[in-house]
């Protein structure tokens, strides 16, 4: 994503994230988004 996230995006990606178990980089890295971003 390269756009600048609406509160619908965010909430979208953050609960795929929680749902995940994964850790921030993984998820990340799996998403294709940068840690820093996240």
């Amino acid at each position: 994503m390269s756009h600048q996230w609406t509160m619908e995006d965010f909430e979208s990606i953050y609960s795929r994230f929680k749902s995940s178990g994964l850790s921030v980089m993984d998820f990340c890295s799996n998403e294709c988004i940068r840690p820093k971003r996240f």
